[in-house]
């Protein structure tokens, strides 16, 4: 992994993206197809000590192809960013305004089925949203802001809302664990298949889509399951959908 000396990075030649981010300001070198992540000062010593830990580990650690893992570390008087490959692409959450719901279930067991190589490697992802998995021109996915995973029981430093929202309702406590992943991944599937809020569709919304998208016929038990009561042993989505 490269060592990137701060000093030495030309901002004038980078454009500074429109994302929002709390811990981050991301810049783009689209000529060489590289972003540039500057974390801001407000992030505390233990997390950047976190960081530059996992960026230790990921730099022998042999993880699938689809996350996005820093090629290069940058330093000032200390560690304060990173280096990755730009993924050109849209979000997995802005997926229903290209493509159909066929290819869209497609992209979502894939992801499935590497979030399941991803934990037997010893990873968590727990901040799993859609806003951070990227899907190419290929319909390929990538995992993005590895840095805020739970990596070789290091912990997560960021977590999704949707899965905080889901414990509070079923009365439990949140901790970073692989159900909560495989939870928060099933929770955000049903949402986009039927593009509303999960806690917001009604039991009339869910069986009128259901007539029109065959797949949700599947996901019917563990919708109303979710909406009940906490799931302990959660299946991976692609465990649930048959053929």
């Amino acid at each position: 992994m490269e060592t990137i000396k701060y000093n030495d990075i030309d901002f004038s030649k980078l454009k500074k993206l429109d994302i929002r981010s709390f811990e981050s300001d991301i810049y783009l070198d689209y000529i060489n197809k590289k972003v540039y992540k500057i974390f801001k000062e407000n992030i505390d010593a233990y997390e950047l000590t976190l960081k530059w830990e996992k960026l230790k580990i990921l730099e022998t650690k042999k993880v699938i192809d689809s996350i996005v893992v820093p090629d290069g570390r940058i330093v000032d008087s200390s560690f304060c960013g990173v280096r990755e490959d730009y993924i050109d692409g849209i979000d997995l959450a802005y997926t229903k305004e290209k493509y159909s719901d066929n290819e869209i279930l497609q992209m979502l067991l894939n992801i499935s089925k590497d979030i399941k190589c991803i934990h037997e490697s010893g990873i968590i992802i727990s901040d799993l949203n859609l806003a951070n998995i990227r899907i190419d021109k290929n319909m390929c996915h990538h995992f993005m802001d590895v840095l805020s995973y739970s990596i070789n029981k290091l912990p997560a430093t960021t977590t999704t809302q949707i899965i905080l929202d889901y414990l509070k309702r079923v009365g439990k406590k949140f901790k970073i664990s692989e159900n909560n992943d495989k939870l928060a991944f099933l929770l955000h599937t049903i949402q986009l298949l039927v593009d509303k809020e999960f806690f917001e569709i009604t039991d009339y919304e869910f069986e009128e889509k259901m007539e029109r998208l065959n797949i949700l016929r599947e996901l019917k038990e563990i919708f109303y399951d979710l909406r009940k009561y906490y799931i302990s042993d959660a299946p991976y989505l692609h465990e649930l959908i048959k053929g």
